[in-house]
């Protein structure tokens, strides 16, 4: 299983990078990891159906059930150690900005053609 090269181009553009595609109960899965602003090794794991419509549709879903406040409540108890930023408002904007990133990402994923 491999994406299209222009999806691939496309999450590189935008900062993403991934080892390979995982296949676990004839479901596949990337792992994208892209670094935020305030020095977070993100990774964001989209679930899919194998095709690259699969894909974007997914990352679709993970788009629309991103909840910033509970990406900021993840992060609170951990405040000020092993690198978490002490500022919740710094935790905050980062929040927003992996949201952003994600929802950027789907509208040119969304232009490609399959």
């Amino acid at each position: 299983m491999e994406l299209n090269k222009e999806i691939i181009e496309i999450l590189d553009s935008h900062g993403f990078s991934f080892d390979s595609i995982e296949e676990q109960d004839n479901e596949y899965y990337i792992e994208m990891n892209n670094g935020t602003p305030a020095g977070e090794d993100w990774w964001t794991t989209i679930w899919f159906d194998g095709t690259n419509a699969g894909f974007i549709d997914s990352l679709e879903e993970v788009v629309n059930d991103f909840d910033v406040n509970e990406e900021v409540e993840i992060w609170i108890p951990g405040r000020g150690q092993n690198g978490v930023p002490n500022s919740i408002e710094v935790l905050l904007e980062d929040a927003k900005w992996k949201l952003k990133q994600l929802e950027e990402l789907l509208i040119d994923l969304k232009g490609v053609v399959m």
